[in-house]
Parts: C-alpha cells; structure tokens; sequence
C-alpha cells in the first residue's frame, strides 16, 4: 500500500497550474494586441512622417500652436555649436524647446551673462547680423513666441 503525501498532490497540480499561467498572459497579449486600433498606429506613422518632413523645430512648434520655429532655425544656420545664446523670458510655453533644439549650443538667461560679454563657460558668446544690425544675438520670448535680435 502507497500512501500519497501532501507534496505529491502539489507536485502534480504545478504543471497545470503553469500551463494555466501561461494561457492566461497569452490572451491577455492577444487582448492587448486587438484593442490597438489600425487609426492610432496611422496617426503615429503620420506624426513620424510630419517630423522627417517638417524638421524638429516646425513640428514642435506648430504642434504646440507656438510662433518661433523660424528663430530656431535661423540660430541653427548662423551661430556655431559651441557657442552660448543668450534669452529673455519666461522659461514655460515657447522657451521650453529651444535648449533641445540648438544643442549642443548653451542657453543661457541674460541674468546670468551680460550681452557685452565676449565669452560664458568657456565658450563665445554668439554674434549675428540681423537687418544691418550686428550684435550679440538675444532670443526674446513670450509664453506662445519667439524673436530673436542682437544687442
């Protein structure tokens, strides 16, 4: 006569129980999978598409219903990576994108740097010309704009 013991019984029952584990996390994926609708990858595949075509600083702004992208990417053209830009203005709404924008540049508050300065951290203060006028460039922002113009 063989008596069963209690860990027999547990034993047995940990295969089905794992095959049931395992069931469930595969419906659950398929569930997840069907609940993705074919309008919300599309709408992605387009956002992507918008960004290659329109470049970063168009996207963002015009996505964020914000005036300025052209100031970014007139920074961009004519003042060298390294160099220090320096800004007026609150720091939420327009001001929130261009120190991801014009990296590897530094953004750098007028509070902290006076625009006759030749050089902040190291690096130059950037310079420009803008409608005959040249100067050290200064991004002036407000929550929804950007403008740029040399002091």
């Amino acid at each position: 006569m063989t008596v069963n013991s209690p860990l027999d019984a547990g034993r047995t029952s940990l295969p089905s129980v794992t095959r049931w584990i395992g069931l469930l996390v595969l419906v659950h994926a398929i569930w997840g999978v069907a609940r993705i609708p074919g309008k919300v990858v599309m709408r992605r595949v387009g956002d992507v598409r918008d960004y290659q075509q329109e470049g970063a600083a168009h996207y963002f702004f015009s996505k964020a219903r914000l005036v300025g992208a052209d100031a970014i990417a007139w920074l961009r053209e004519n003042t060298p990576e390294q160099s220090v830009v320096l800004f007026d203005g609150p720091h939420l709404g327009a001001m929130e994108f261009p120190p991801a924008l014009l990296a590897p540049r530094l953004f750098v508050s007028i509070r902290h740097c006076d625009p006759a300065s030749e050089s902040f951290a190291g690096r130059p203060i950037a310079r420009g010309e803008i409608g005959g006028l040249r100067g050290t460039v200064v991004v002036h922002a407000d929550r929804g704009s950007l403008r740029i113009e040399v002091q």
